[in-house]
């Protein structure tokens, strides 16, 4: 479905929405809003098009599951849903929905932008690839970049998995937070803005700041671990992504590491150190070669959205 007329491409996550323009093949007019500050879907489409002064037209979206899924609050001030039926009725024709994850991964199998590479192995270990991003929440999807057009794996359960845990902190930690919750303690719950924030009000027993508020007190003994603690644990998830797949390559995207990476707080040294653990030799060396990249791009998911739209002639919804 290669865009001959003008589309307007959004990534609804759990906390912001990012819209773009498809027009020809290029993609204009990025914009970003918080989601808890619109009344719901309809009225952030409406006010991206007022602000960018486009009519209300084709409408392409990566969206997270909590705009789709009853189970899920949307975040908009409103809990509204977003269906192909509801778009209609306000002038906007719904023609892909995506998964955010699974965007994402498109956008990374065809992107052409220079990553910041983290850390940098061998290249071409194997043909699967792998995308994690912690953001509101922990996603992970998969591709495989041996095939024309890349193959792209359906979206993983994401940072829902158990955590292993390297250290008695680690053990300890688990353990405490277990006992504030009645299902299974998962990676998300460490390797999340969700997760920072629980963990965050566990340790401190107040409620979270915010992020901008527990950036400013980093120095914070408390904070310091918890920060600690996230990049460990997403080492952690790294390594386990790695060995459960066989990925040759992984990327790292999302929000809540564009937010570390802009406030210098996104350590890699101490992820690496998770992935580095001294398993048998032949796993060790391979965990070494893999090579690792961050993608410093708020928008790839547009990209991903792009890139679908081209290979595809008709869009697919959740």
């Amino acid at each position: 479905m290669i865009a001959e007329t003008p589309i307007i491409l959004c990534d609804l996550g759990g906390t912001h929405a990012r819209l773009g323009y498809l027009e020809g093949n290029q993609i204009r007019e990025l914009e970003k809003y918080k989601i808890a500050d619109m009344q719901n879907h309809s009225a952030l489409f409406s006010r991206y098009c007022d602000h960018k002064q486009i009519a209300p037209s084709k409408i392409a979206v990566a969206s997270a599951a909590c705009h789709t899924q009853a189970t899920y609050h949307s975040g908009f001030i409103e809990n509204s849903k977003l269906t192909k039926e509801g778009l209609a009725q306000d002038g906007f024709e719904l023609v892909a929905l995506l998964n955010d994850f699974e965007a994402s991964v498109w956008g990374t199998a065809f992107y052409t932008k220079q990553p910041h590479i983290l850390f940098q192995g061998e290249e071409d270990l194997a043909s699967i690839e792998c995308l994690i991003g912690p953001g509101t929440g922990l996603g992970c999807a998969f591709m495989d970049t041996k095939t024309t057009p890349p193959y792209i794996l359906p979206a993983w359960p994401g940072g829902n998995m158990r955590p292993c845990a390297a250290t008695d902190e680690h053990i300890e930690m688990i353990r405490n937070l277990q006992k504030t919750q009645d299902t299974a303690i998962v990676y998300e719950d460490f390797v999340s803005g969700r997760g920072v924030q629980k963990i965050y009000e566990m340790l401190h027993g107040t409620a979270f700041p915010g992020t901008e508020e527990f950036i400013k007190t980093i120095d914070d003994q408390t904070n310091e671990k918890i920060l600690r603690l996230f990049h460990e644990f997403l080492g952690l998830y790294i390594q386990n992504v790695i060995v459960t797949v066989g990925a040759g390559k992984v990327h790292l995207h999302g929000g809540l590491l564009d937010f570390l990476h802009e406030n210098n707080l996104l350590h890699f040294e101490q992820i690496h150190k998770m992935i580095a653990q001294p398993y048998v030799e032949s796993l060790s060396a391979y965990l070494q070669r893999v090579p690792i990249t961050y993608i410093n791009d708020t928008y790839l998911a547009l990209d991903g959205l792009k890139a679908y739209l081209t290979h595809n002639k008709e869009g697919h919804y959740d």
